[in-house]
């Protein structure tokens, strides 16, 4: 057995740390783009004999928000592959943040025998 007064020695590995842009965020920014130019376009036009400004907004708006939407996530593809290339490896060091008295503190909060790990 190992003396606990010892540390023992903690795995390392190596690890890379980036940025990454949130997609769907990127992806609803332009959506609610699209969707504001929808609103813009539908007030600048006149209504036609053959549809409302509500269908012609309706219309406009499932095109921009795709396309918005669509083009939302281009920019964040983009971005994440120019942040990939300032991407750097680190050395990473595991360690344990559980000792052996909180684990059974935790079991005995969630009611579960003490398992003698």
């Amino acid at each position: 057995m190992s003396n606990p007064s010892q540390p023992q020695p903690q795995p390392t590995a190596q690890v890379t740390i980036r940025r990454s842009p949130r997609y769907l965020r990127f992806m609803g920014v332009g959506a609610i783009l699209g969707l504001v130019l929808a609103l813009i376009l539908t007030m600048t036009f006149e209504a036609g004999l053959d549809y409302t400004r509500t269908q012609i907004f309706g219309f406009l708006a499932l095109l921009a928000v795709v396309l918005f939407g669509t083009l939302g996530g281009i920019v964040a593809l983009v971005l994440d592959r120019v942040g990939s290339r300032r991407a750097s490896t680190v050395e990473a060091e595991r360690v344990n943040v559980h000792s052996q008295q909180e684990g059974d503190a935790d079991d005995a909060a969630r009611g579960t025998p003490p398992t003698g790990r």
